[in-house]
Order: C-alpha cells, then sequence, then structure tokens
C-alpha cells in the first residue's frame, strides 16, 4: 500500500476523496489477496463472453436448462450492478434486460419443449443481443471512458468515499479483463498517482486511457530449463516457443534481430551463462509483468506434457522463478521482472501442524477426515490448473456432501457460512492494522478509547486497542475516532464502513444486510466454478479469458475454508470433519439471529466470535 506522507508530500492540495482514491488504487492491485473485503465482481465483458459459452455448451448437451437460465440471471445482474455503462449505452442496457428477463418469465414453457431444435432456436435471440453488446464492448476505448467519469466525479468538491469504491472496483475488474497484471497496476499507480512530478491530479487520472487494450505490446521471455532426454527436435524450431540448447545464442538472437547494445551488459551475459536449454516465448502483453507470468504458464502447460511418456513420469521442469523479459518497443531487456510464484494450487495456514496431527491421529482414531482432506490438496497442488480446478470442486463435494442431492446447491449451503462469518472480525483487523500505521494517530486513539471504555480495552500484552472495544467505539464514537485520523482518507474509510454497518437499518444491524448481498456473490462465484468444472470434464480446456478469474476466485474461497475447518479441528479432535461443517452452519444461523438487531447484542465481542486463522 501507498504511503500517505507519500501522497499527501508529493500533493498537498488534493482533496481528501483524491487522495483515498490514490489510497484505494495501492490497496486493491496491492500484492497479497485481501481477505477481508470481498473481491470485486466480475466484468460486464467477462460474464458476456461466459454467457456465449455456456448457451454453446447447453447446445452440445455439455451443459443443462439450469445453467442457461443462471448465467442469463448474472448477465441480467451485472448489467444492473455497472451504472457507468448503463449511462452510455442506455438503449443496449435496457433491450436485453428486458428481453432476458422475458426469457426468465417463460422457463417453465421452454423447459417443456420435448424438441431440443426448438430450444435452440428459442435461444437465438438472447444469444444475438448478448452477441451485438458485447461487439459494441469491444470496440470502445473503456479505460478512456472510465477516464472521462472520474475526472468529472472527482474534480467536486466532495465526493462519497463508498462511490469511490464502486467506480475503483468496476475499473478494477476492467483493467484486469484487459490484461494487466495485478502488480503492473499497483507499480503503475506508485509511479504515476504518487511519485510523478505533475502537480495536476486530473492530469494524472488522464493517464488511466494508457492502461487500454490498444496498448499490448510484443514480449520475448527467456526462461532457463532442461528439456527430458530424446526432446532434442524440439530444439530451433520457429514459432512462438523456441528451444535453445546454446544459452548465449538465445542472447545473441536479441542483438542480431534488433540490434540491442543492452545484450553485451554484464547482468544480461550472466543470465545466458548458464548449462541448461533456454526457452523463448514470443507473445504479446500489457505490461512485463502480465508477459513473464503469461510466458512461464504457457510454458508450464507444455512441459508437462513430457510426463505423458513413462521414461519422463518424475521430469520436474521447475517453477521458472528465473526469467528475462525483453520489450520489443521499448528495445529494453529486463533481467529481474516480477515473477509471481504463490499463485498456483492452494496455500494452507500452518499445514506442518496439521501434518503433524495427521501423522499421530492414525494411532489414536481422532481427526476423522483430515486424511482425506489432505490429500485431496495434494492432488490439486499436484495438478495442472484446469485438472486442479476439478479436484477443488471434489474436495468441497467431500467436505460438504453426505446425500445424493442437489451439489452445487449443498456446497453453497455449507461453504457460506465459512465465507461470510469471518468478515466483520477480519474487516476490524484490518482497520487497526491501518490505525497502527498512523503512529500519531493510533496513539490519539488509545487515549481516547481508554478513557471512555476503561483500561480493559487495551491488551496488556501488546499495548493495543482490543479488536471487540474498537468495534464498540467506533460504533457508539465515529466522530471522535474520524477526528484522530485527519488527512488519513483510507482509515477515515474504514471507521465509516465500521461504523455504517453497526447501525440499524429497521430492525436488523446493517451488517445484516451485507452478509445478505455477499452471500448473493458467493452463490454467484460458486456456481460459476460448478458450471467450469462441468466443461472441463468434458472437454478439459476452457477459455482463458474468464478461467484465471475463477480459478483464482475458488482457490482463495477454499484457502478461507480449509484454514478455519483444519484450525476447528485442531481444537475439536474428536469431531469428524462432517460434524464439524454442521457445527458451522448451525453457528452461522445463530450470528444471522443475532445480528438481526442492536439490543439483541450484549457484547461487542460476540460479533468477532469466529474461531478461524484468517487474520
Amino acid at each position: 500500500m501507498y504511503k500517505i506522507s507519500s501522497i499527501q508530500g508529493n500533493n498537498p492540495t488534493l482533496l481528501s476523496h483524491q487522495a483515498y482514491f490514490i489510497h484505494r488504487w495501492g490497496e486493491l492491485f496491492e500484492k497479497s489477496h485481501l481477505h477481508y473485503r470481498k473481491l470485486s465482481y466480475p466484468c460486464v465483458r467477462a460474464v458476456l463472453k461466459e454467457s456465449v459459452q455456456v448457451i454453446e455448451n447447453y447446445k452440445t448437451e455439455v451443459l443443462y436448462e439450469h445453467n442457461v437460465f443462471e448465467i442469463f440471471t448474472e448477465v441480467i445482474t451485472t448489467l444492473k450492478r455497472n451504472k457507468v455503462f448503463e449511462d452510455q449505452f442506455k438503449e443496449d442496457w435496457s433491450l436485453v434486460i428486458s428481453r432476458l428477463e422475458l426469457f426468465l418469465t417463460e422457463k417453465e414453457t421452454f423447459l417443456q419443449h420435448i424438441n431440443r431444435m426448438e430450444k435452440h432456436r428459442k435461444l437465438e435471440l438472447p444469444l444475438t443481443l448478448i452477441k451485438g453488446l458485447l461487439n459494441k464492448l469491444e470496440n470502445i476505448d473503456i479505460p478512456k471512458l472510465y477516464v472521462d467519469l472520474l475526472s468529472k466525479e472527482l474534480s467536486k468538491s466532495t465526493l462519497s468515499f463508498e462511490q469511490i469504491d464502486n467506480y475503483l472496483e468496476l475499473l478494477m475488474s476492467e483493467l484486469i479483463f484487459e490484461g494487466h497484471h495485478k502488480q503492473y497496476l499497483y507499480r503503475w499507480g506508485q509511479g504515476v498517482l504518487v511519485s510523478d512530478g505533475e502537480s495536476s491530479f486530473l492530469k494524472k487520472l488522464e493517464r488511466i486511457s494508457e492502461l487500454g487494450i490498444k496498448n499490448k505490446r510484443n514480449f520475448e521471455c527467456f526462461i532457463p530449463l532442461r528439456l527430458p532426454d530424446g526432446y532434442d527436435s524440439l530444439i530451433g524450431t520457429d514459432g512462438p516457443l523456441t528451444f535453445f540448447s546454446d544459452p548465449d545464442r538465445a542472447r545473441l538472437t536479441i542483438d542480431d534481430a534488433y540490434d540491442v547494445p543492452q545484450v553485451h551488459d554484464a547482468p544480461v551475459i550472466e543470465f545466458f551463462k548458464k548449462d541448461t536449454h533456454i526457452a523463448r516465448i514470443k507473445l504479446a502483453a500489457t505490461d512485463d509483468v502480465a508477459a513473464i507470468n503469461t510466458a512461464r504458464e504457457e510454458l508450464s502447460s507444455i512441459t508437462r506434457l513430457f510426463t505423458l511418456e513413462n521414461r519422463h513420469k518424475l521430469y520436474n521442469p521447475g517453477n521458472f522463478t528465473q526469467a528475462l523479459v525483453f520489450d520489443l518497443s521499448t528495445k529494453k531487456i529486463n533481467t529481474d521482472p516480477i515473477i509471481e510464484v504463490s499463485q498456483y494450487g492452494l496455500q494452507v495456514t500452518r499445514s506442518d501442524t496439521y501434518i503433524k496431527i495427521n501423522m499421530s491421529s492414525k494411532l489414536t482414531g481422532k481427526y476423522k477426515g483430515l486424511d482425506q482432506l489432505l490429500q485431496w490438496c495434494r492432488v490439486i497442488q499436484d495438478s495442472p490448473k484446469e485438472t486442479g480446478l476439478v479436484a477443488m470442486w471434489s474436495l468441497m463435494e467431500y467436505l460438504f456432501i453426505t446425500e445424493p442431492t442437489n451439489k452445487r446447491k449443498g456446497i453453497i449451503e455449507y461453504a457460506t457460512p465459512y465465507l461470510s462469518q469471518f468478515y466483520l472480525k477480519s474487516l476490524v483487523y484490518r482497520c487497526r492494522e491501518l490505525i497502527k500505521q498512523n503512529q500519531t494517530g493510533n496513539e490519539i486513539l488509545k487515549d481516547v478509547v481508554q478513557e471512555r471504555l476503561g483500561i480493559e480495552s487495551i491488551d496488556k500484552k501488546n499495548k493495543e486497542i482490543k479488536l471487540h472495544y474498537l468495534l464498540q467505539f467506533i460504533a457508539e464514537h465515529k466522530n471522535e475516532a474520524m477526528s484522530a485520523f485527519t488527512g488519513d482518507s483510507l482509515s477515515q474509510r474504514y471507521i465509516g464502513l465500521l461504523n455504517k454497518y453497526m447501525q440499524l437499518r429497521g430492525k436488523k444491524i446493517w451488517f445484516y444486510e451485507y452478509l445478505n448481498e455477499f452471500e448473493k456473490q458467493i452463490e454467484s462465484d460458486l456456481s460459476r466454478a460448478y458450471r467450469l468444472r462441468n466443461i472441463l470434464t468434458h472437454q478439459a480446456y476452457v477459455d482463458k479469458i474468464f478461467f484465471e478469474e475463477i480459478y483464482e476466485r475458488l482457490s482463495f474461497y477454499l484457502k478461507l475454508i480449509l484454514d478455519d475447518m483444519l484450525y476447528s479441528m485442531s481444537l475439536q479432535p474428536d469431531n469428524s470433519l462432517h460434524q464439524l461443517v454442521k457445527i458451522k452452519k448451525e453457528s452461522y444461523e445463530d450470528y444471522k439471529k443475532l445480528i438481526t438487531g442492536i439490543d439483541k447484542v450484549t457484547s461487542y465481542k460476540d460479533l468477532l466470535k469466529t474461531k478461524s486463522l484468517l487474520i
């Protein structure tokens, strides 16, 4: 995240909502997942493309009628949510939404048709409208559209932080769909929005238009590896992927083709001074981070095919953490590109603890189900992404399905408590971490909290405000909490958000309404993953345009579930996994009853009760 002092110091004339825009940009695009906030929604184009593929897979009998109705519902929801595009394309938005809603009202009639060709014919109009809207969106400069809107909105004297969040999350999903890598966007924001000497915030904002798809550039990525014996025929072939047996020859091809003096610099020479093969991958990408990580994925998918031969079953090409990137447009060579090494599979917190427990449990008969759970994790970790996604869904079936009923519905029903109940605690934790970074504001707040709520509100060990006392103070004394952080817009945003969640909306705490919306998003995400799983079981490949997003989201959700579940199992070794799942569901139902009214909350600590390692 960008430092407050850097943002304000480089441009002291920033308005509070402009500073918050920069803060939030850094927060959304920083390297690690932010599990205290919900993930952003998929962009309109992603959902439209997915709907086209769902219909095509329905026609080939890979998917079913209910999948078509699900995706049409998601298209309607996505279109209604995006007010930016709706204002620009009123007629198109209205036409597509109205036609899809009409189709949904005729569901029973559609299902009663016996003739499949008649069903296909009825799908032609919705499919044509969706393709037409998608084509229109593909032919406009979407980043420029957002620049025009943001310039108008952010030039106002005031703008709510919530509205900025809405704009930024929509823009974020669009930029990632364009092909940009999150780490590149974080560095771009650091360079342009924070460090650039331009004094005008609006002129900095205009540079977001540089991030459009039309600005894709050509790259050549070089990655060392060792080919297995018997594959010499791959060396020297021409095309997007080429292997070299002589690494230095690969270096000289850059100079021969493009006349690049940098190939003679010591770091470049040192990179190619290896006793391995070198792979060169040519591709177009929006930035160098996206280029190298896409190249690594492509190389990995090729080298995994080598293990199809019995003699190479144990072949391991490695994780390709060494790489060099050559940008053809600038003729610059980067010998130290940013490589994302933790994006693959599952990362379980404190896995060594659970492996140790599992080793001892074989003698005691406790921790029932732990062995199967860890084996499923191993299958996911050892598999290519496509197989891994299918295995993730199978793991959730193992965890949550005990009867041969509607598996998708059952998984959603039992997974939701794990993904929802931790959120408020994580949000309060995040707020505290932000507050601690502002040392002056933190000390002021600690003094005020101790004065108002007593000495027991401060943790004796770490000298920080206890989480439930922080929530209580923010809920009851918002203005005092805000006043401790003048100029710190991000901390003020979280304080305001927590205060809002603790207020009544009718007879319910506002946080109850948030959880209801969050549950809808979880249902949508898991439904998308289930459709993708069904497609993959039939054809083993799917369009990467939306596969990566769904894979990332499902692995993220599964990490949250496993961290919570494994921690609970370590505390309750006599309960089986399936017993813990039922207990979790019951505790979540009790939790939602608790937050239906502030008068039912006897202690703010009750609102943060969730046994997990998620934070």
